[in-house]
């Protein structure tokens, strides 16, 4: 959630905005990739802050846009949350592209279950989902800072939030349609799935190459056993 890193920097400045954005992006990412141990201990950990300054330099954004344009005016809070989603999702696809890039943990992934929600990802990808989601997360960030800095704000009506909760409805309303759809008749397609179980260390370790082999080679005999496949996929 977003929303928690948004408060925190509603009013900081550049400097404590970057550490409040490192801190935030390390605490998620290193323990998910924490497995980079196996590999690499320095380049595992450079990674992880790698990874976390992208979260840093959403912070300052945040921060920067909220002490210049407040949270005050109804419209200039649309343009935020509009503003903070490109942000957030231009920062995710330089992630992704940058380096020979580093496309895993989007944050449109962490909807995985909602299959409603989902599908509005064949018209962006991953990142169309990841900007409903920052959208969603701005408009209620936003909300939540009028409340906390003029007590009067619950008699007025808040656009922003109402307009959040629109995109949100309307990309669920579209999930579900086209989850509702008739299905394209197709012909079946038989595939194998081979997962050997290796731990990640072995796949860079010259003298595990062997093995590796072997047991690809075993399990695919195996599946092909089974009965006549299509496709057989490895790891």
């Amino acid at each position: 959630a977003l929303v928690p890193l948004i408060l925190a920097v509603r009013d900081a400045r550049p400097r404590r905005a970057l550490g409040i954005g490192l801190l935030a992006g390390a605490f998620f990412w290193i323990p998910s990739i924490s497995w980079l141990r196996f590999v690499s201990i320095p380049g595992g950990f450079g990674l992880m802050m790698y990874c976390a300054a992208y979260v840093m330099l959403f912070a300052l954004f945040v921060s920067a846009w909220i002490r210049r344009a407040g949270t005050h005016c109804w419209w200039m809070n649309l343009a935020a949350f509009v503003l903070l989603a490109a942000a957030w999702v231009a920062l995710e696809y330089a992630r992704s592209v940058l380096f020979t890039g580093f496309a895993w943990n989007l944050l449109g992934s962490s909807q995985y279950r909602n299959a409603y929600l989902i599908q509005i990802a064949r018209w962006g990808g991953a990142h169309a989902v990841s900007a409903v989601v920052v959208v969603v997360n701005a408009a209620t960030a936003l909300t939540l800072i009028q409340y906390i800095e003029r007590k009067d704000r619950w008699k007025r009506p808040h656009p922003e939030l109402v307009l959040a909760v629109l995109v949100l409805g309307a990309a669920m309303w579209d999930g579900r349609q086209c989850l509702r759809a008739p299905e394209i008749p197709a012909q079946p397609l038989r595939v194998g799935l081979v997962q050997p179980n290796i731990p990640i260390g072995y796949y860079y370790m010259a003298d595990r190459f062997p093995f590796i082999r072997d047991t690809l080679r075993r399990l695919s005999k195996d599946a092909l056993r089974a009965g006549k496949m299509d496709l057989l996929i490895w790891p």
